[in-house]
């Protein structure tokens, strides 16, 4: 396997040549090159950044080396054939670096943690996920879904939300041994009718200059129109701890991560093996989207398919851009202090999905569907149920709840063959979505203990009963109501 800790390796790109570039000057990194067929191969040749760290300074990679087959592809910019060669990688629905970008250049040497703690000032709180040193593992829960008592509920997530504001993180960054923290704050949201997000109203004016004018925007508008990328539904700053990790977790929009300082490790798992060895924990859950194995230290006895999924990684270095598709698992491992990235998520465009991303996308409906019908303890009942089209056995067509039930199981058939394809197997589709997932999940709850669950203890209360009490209970009963 290519050594994940190099960001950027020789790579060989298809047959392909690019005519003549053609600029047009309104504005830095403006390109419109124009296609032409060849039969010539070139080579590309990348080198890593300068002042990349030394490997005595490198942190061990958080995921076994099986996991990942091979490096992200990385196109430089610059070149016209690059554009074009991460145009195929990205119509594919395969995520690539780009190098020697213009988007966030100024930001580089600008942003560090000192700058952003001034330049959000004291007033405005942010989110910042806490984790244990000994996991240093951030999973963040949808607490909407964690429903007291209910089928998936956690009694304790593992990680915790503090409110702070960006001075009192960098504070605590440098300060708490024992933690880990990671901050995410939505710092632009898609403006209606154009390219341009719209910076947060309750962000300092510095930083609100900073990204509307240190962004470049009209280099980001080309890059859109060629890579027919969607619009630019938010922009999210995340800083977080040395060799804090984000768990393998798919997004449901295309998401261009903006390295800004230090470095990332990252793992991309395809959704192809999202049903096939990722086991992604049910729409239900508080965990939604995230993969219920640990990568970090997997367990291929409990989850057997595991050991069958391969991904690509690499180390995302500051100036840097990573395009992670729809539905892509992202396993993202920060290897310095104050790790700052943008993230910039699009709304759907004009790229087409893959076909394992329109599955994942398909199963989630269902899942949701079924749940809001029958209870969503019940979901893997039904679908496994309408995988073996069995469902005759289990209404009375008779009766209004037996209809909606035909009606249900008919809409989750329709749904597959119409996203899918006619030809899809349907049981297949819904026995895979039902491999050892859909279940309660009951190891995320083994460490703890609450006084209000009875089954955590047995109450022992004493016998104060005498020997003749026992001997004639009948006795003991009258004397209980004589008291009362």
């Amino acid at each position: 396997m290519t050594n994940a800790t190099s960001s950027c390796t020789q790579i060989t790109l298809q047959p392909i040549s690019v005519a003549a570039a053609k600029t047009n000057g309104k504005g830095p990194g403006k390109i419109i090159p124009r296609l032409s067929p060849s039969k010539a191969q070139f080579n590309l040749e990348l080198s890593l950044n300068p002042g990349q760290k030394s490997n005595e300074d490198e942190l061990p990679q958080r995921f076994p080396a099986w996991l990942s087959e091979g490096n992200v592809q990385a196109f430089d910019v610059r070149q016209p054939q690059a554009l074009y060669a991460a145009w195929d990688v990205f119509r594919s629905s395969k995520p690539a670096c780009l190098l020697h970008t213009p988007l966030i250049a100024h930001l580089v040497s600008k942003w560090t943690p000192e700058y952003l703690s001034s330049a959000f000032g004291g007033v405005q709180k942010v989110e910042v996920l806490c984790a244990e040193e000994r996991s240093s593992a951030y999973l963040d829960h949808d607490s909407e879904k964690n429903i007291y008592g209910s089928f998936y509920h956690v009694r304790e997530p593992k990680t915790r939300r503090l409110p702070m504001t960006v001075p009192e993180f960098v504070g605590c960054l440098t300060s708490w041994s024992s933690k880990k923290l990671l901050l995410k704050a939505e710092v632009m949201h898609g403006a209606e009718g154009g390219v341009m997000a719209e910076p947060d109203k309750d962000l300092g004016q510095q930083l609100r200059s900073d990204l509307q004018t240190a962004v470049d925007w009209q280099w980001l508008k080309d890059a859109q129109q060629i890579y027919k990328w969607g619009s630019v539904s938010s922009v999210s700053l995340e800083m977080g701890s040395r060799n804090g990790l984000q768990p393998a977790r798919y997004n449901r929009r295309d998401r261009l991560l903006a390295q800004v300082s230090g470095r990332r490790r990252i793992l991309l798992i395809a959704p192809d093996h999202a049903h096939h060895g990722m086991y992604p924990f049910a729409w239900h859950h508080t965990y939604d989207g995230y993969a219920m194995p640990d990568l970090d230290s997997p367990d291929r006895e409990a989850w057997p398919k595991l050991g069958t999924v391969r991904g690509l990684s690499l180390v995302l270095q500051p100036g840097q851009l990573l395009f992670i598709p729809a539905y892509w698992f992202a396993h993202v491992q920060d290897m310095d202090q104050a790790t700052t990235t943008l993230v910039f998520t699009f709304s759907m465009g004009l790229r087409l999905q893959s076909q394992a991303a329109l599955g994942l996308a398909v199963s989630r409906l269902i899942e949701e569907r079924v749940g809001l019908a029958e209870g969503m303890a019940d979901v893997r009942k039904w679908l496994l149920i309408i995988g073996y089209d069995d469902e005759e056995n289990w209404l009375d067509i008779g009766t209004v709840k037996g209809y909606k039930r035909v009606v249900m199981c008919q809409e989750v058939r329709e749904e597959i063959r119409t996203v899918l394809g006619e030809q899809t197997c349907i049981k297949d589709f819904l026995l895979a979505m039902c491999d050892d997932r859909l279940q309660p999940t009951p190891w995320l709850n083994k460490d703890f203990r609450e006084p209000l669950y009875l089954t955590d203890k047995v109450l022992q209360l004493p016998d104060t009963r005498s020997d003749e009490d026992i001997r004639y209970p009948e006795l003991f009963r009258h004397r209980i109501e004589a008291a009362h």
